[in-house]
């Protein structure tokens, strides 16, 4: 008798899984038909992680058509068993994210004029209470209107957080105002684990002046984008309004009358389901005693939240908050016994800074009772000068407590205000405005990050003068750091000081006048070619010098850490390599200003990288490069990009055989592919490159598009020999993957 053969159904439920989680979500619709087994195994891939995301309709002219949204809440209205298999939902904007210099600092969030159908709502009422599996919840630049129906309908119903618990909480560029709370029901969702707010507003948006003018709100329009070609900065090509906002082109867009109409377009197409969306109030709102209501403010609801989730907190994560000092205050007293993250995150522009006064020292005496409470605290980010107070010792107690998180924490985020002008060598000013922060960010280095045991992740961002920087990596040296983050204005592997002014003296001007000639001012007469760099190793002697500037274990141990500062050290670049060689596995360098030429690697290259020979365990790294896309002093973006989407231009592409040439020999991907490695290849260690998985470099650069600027990245793995063994195509900030992985892989979260 011959053997039974095994066919895909006979295999192991998780064999099945990994198979069908390999597919996009396209393919799985057409493999879930195949059979009942295999419909079992696809349904709960397929609807794991759900987006409820509106579009432009170009054909009605609707700017926020919200019939795919409508289309998924349906579906989970009449389908409890699609629903159950729901575990992450997202909503958001089909627009991109503002951006956080340009748009996030005057950008209203509330977006009242949109999504505002109360049929809409009635049917997310539905909808949440037979998702009753979801256990994430992400709200990135949401329609004002649903983010407050979402989280009503997860975190405030006591029905749905009974029975169905949610454990993460995202909030992006989104407005929290106007939550409706019964104080008589139970605390909000005191399932959550983790909370992350991210690049929002915790204070009121306050409009009362325009509508006190009589100037009436044009539905629909709650987020547009406006072009003006004619400011003097390509990366303000695009700017973002909100409809409380009085502007001609608004009104071109439409009228009241337009947007009924296109709602009522959109309901046309569901005629049998009118008895699902029926105007409703959700019966865990009213509860028969409207008078009992309270309209929570952002910063109310957030209090709330932490309050509820005390107990099951181990997460907590506020990213580039504005106005949020009074709230953050209040944490001082908070007890969150499982907590393992604590980030106050990007405090790196006047609306999202904290003061500078004692009561935000964290190791101040307000504070250091919550550190106290928080003793298995894993990973901490918090402004570099508001760590201890100024002008003082460590007395015993706070000896203790720094004590303690030398033994616990494993990854440390610190950053400073940014300057736009860049970030100094060093810091010599006597001004007080200078030189109080810059005696509290070396009373930290020398103090607290010299203490550090565990720690294996060091992220450093915004203006903190690169001698300070070093000085972090090298307080850092007993310590097994694997992964490295340095985020600034100029490049943070730059090799060349300007010890006259202590500013930084860019290596090179790179002007895009034409992307096949740039323009190079060499601004040191130590500037070494590709050549000379690629062999370049420190000499004995060389290396004696230099760990005798960086100090010796010995010194660290008996407590004796002093810090070097000035710009005739060795650079940053060099010190991670006499320090955290031997441990790190990844670094990643971000700064536009004095960066890499992607295409030019015979330029400045040899100068910046050549230490990351001595890195034998890397295996990722990040860096900023510099890209020209001007081509006889025309911007050729959109037709870049377009090759890089893989669809066709039109009428756009020019009709020059010399520039379509030279776009596919320098931007075709296989072509960039081989520039990266010519760029980096030659300064890896060959050790890291010929492991298993070799060296994944991923490169970041901007490209200015027609109504904004975008940064894109690409990541290339170098094998053997600095060689090529695979790439991916340039990705956009709008990337669907890109978003995804974001998403996915953040940390702590």
């Amino acid at each position: 008798m011959p053997p039974k053969l095994s066919t895909l159904e006979t295999l192991p439920h998780e064999l099945q899984h990994n198979i069908f989680a390999q597919l996009l979500p396209a393919s799985l619709s057409q493999v879930a038909r195949t059979s009942s087994k295999v419909y079992s195994v696809v349904i709960p891939i397929l609807y794991h992680s759900i987006e409820l995301v509106d579009f432009e309709n170009l054909d009605t002219g609707d700017p926020h058509d919200d019939t795919p949204i409508i289309r998924l809440l349906l579906l989970f209205s009449r389908n409890t068993y699609l629903a159950s298999q729901v575990r992450e939902l997202t909503h958001r904007c089909h627009l991109h994210l503002p951006d956080v210099w340009q748009d996030l600092p005057r950008m209203s969030f509330q977006s009242a004029t949109i999504s505002q159908d109360k049929r809409l709502h009635a049917l997310l009422f539905l909808a949440i209470r037979n998702l009753t599996n979801v256990h994430t919840l992400r709200i990135i630049f949401g329609h004002h209107t649903i983010s407050k129906s979402l989280l009503e309908g997860f975190l405030v119903d006591p029905l749905r957080t009974a029975h169905s618990p949610m454990r993460r909480l995202w909030l992006e560029s989104c407005c929290l105002d106007g939550v409706r709370w019964a104080p008589s029901n139970p605390p909000l969702s005191s399932s959550l684990e983790s909370i992350r707010c991210r690049r929002m507003n915790f204070d009121v948006e306050d409009h009362a002046e325009e509508f006190s003018n009589g100037i009436p709100l044009v539905p629909r329009f709650g987020f547009w984008l406006t072009r003006n070609k004619d400011r003097a900065s390509p990366g303000d090509f695009g700017t973002y309004n909100t409809s409380s906002v009085v502007d001609p082109d608004v009104q071109r867009h439409g009228s009241n009358e337009d947007s009924i109409r296109w709602d009522n377009e959109i309901y046309q197409q569901f005629p049998m389901n009118k008895h699902l969306y029926a105007p409703l109030n959700p019966p865990y709102i009213v509860a028969g005693r409207p008078d009992i209501l309270e309209t929570l403010m952002p910063g109310r609801f957030i209090g709330l939240l932490m309050q509820g989730a005390s107990k099951n907190l181990t997460n907590l994560v506020l990213d580039w908050v504005h106005d949020s000092p009074e709230y953050i205050a209040e944490l001082r007293d908070a007890h969150f016994p499982n907590l393992r993250a604590f980030q106050v995150r990007n405090a790196v522009e006047p609306l999202s800074c904290l003061p500078l006064t004692d009561d935000f020292m964290l190791l101040g005496k307000p504070w250091s009772r919550f550190l106290r409470r928080h003793r298995s605290l894993q990973c901490l980010a918090w402004p570099i000068d508001l760590f201890l107070p100024l002008n003082s010792t460590p007395d015993t107690a706070t000896r203790e407590i720094i004590a303690q998180l030398g033994s616990t924490i494993k990854e440390l985020r610190v950053d400073a205000q940014v300057n736009r002008h860049g970030e100094p060598v060093t810091s010599r000013s006597l001004e007080k405005e200078f030189s109080r922060p810059r005696s509290r960010r070396r009373a930290f280095i020398e103090h607290v990050v010299s203490r550090m045991e565990v720690l294996e992740v060091i992220k450093v961002e915004g203006s903190i003068p690169f001698d300070e920087r070093r000085e972090i990596i090298r307080a850092l040296q007993l310590c097994p750091v694997r992964k490295v983050v340095i985020i600034g204005f100029i490049f943070t592997a730059h090799s060349t000081w300007n010890k006259l002014d202590g500013v930084i003296q860019t290596s090179l001007r790179y002007d895009q006048v034409d992307a096949r000639s740039p323009i190079v001012e060499r601004a040191d007469a130590d500037f070494s070619g590709l050549g000379e760099g690629r062999n370049r190793r420190l000499t004995p002697l060389e290396m004696e010098q230099v760990r005798e500037q960086l100090g010796t274990e010995e010194h660290k141990s008996q407590g004796l850490f002093t810090g070097s500062y000035g710009s005739e050290y060795p650079t940053i670049l060099e010190t991670l390599s006499l320090t955290q060689a031997s441990t790190v596995t990844e670094l990643k360098f971000c700064g536009f200003n004095g960066a890499p030429l992607l295409f030019h690697p015979e330029i400045g290259t040899a100068t910046r990288l050549w230490p990351l020979r001595y890195f034998h365990k890397l295996r990722n790294f990040v860096s900023a490069v510099t890209i020209s896309t001007l081509f006889d002093r025309d911007n050729r973006t959109e037709e870049i990009v377009s090759l890089w989407q893989d669809r066709e231009v039109g009428n756009s592409w020019h009709s020059d055989t010399s520039w379509k040439l030279f776009m596919m020999e320098r931007f075709e991907p296989g072509n960039m592919a081989r520039s990266v490695a010519q760029l980096v290849g030659p300064y890896l260690s060959e050790e890291a490159l010929s492991s298993r998985h070799g060296v994944n470099v991923k490169i970041l650069f901007m490209m200015w598009r027609e109504v904004r600027s975008d940064l894109y990245e690409m990541t290339v793995q170098l094998g053997e020999g600095g060689k090529v063994r695979s790439f991916g195509n340039p990705r956009g900030e709008d990337d669907e993957d890109r978003r995804r992985e974001g998403l996915e892989t953040r940390g702590w979260f």
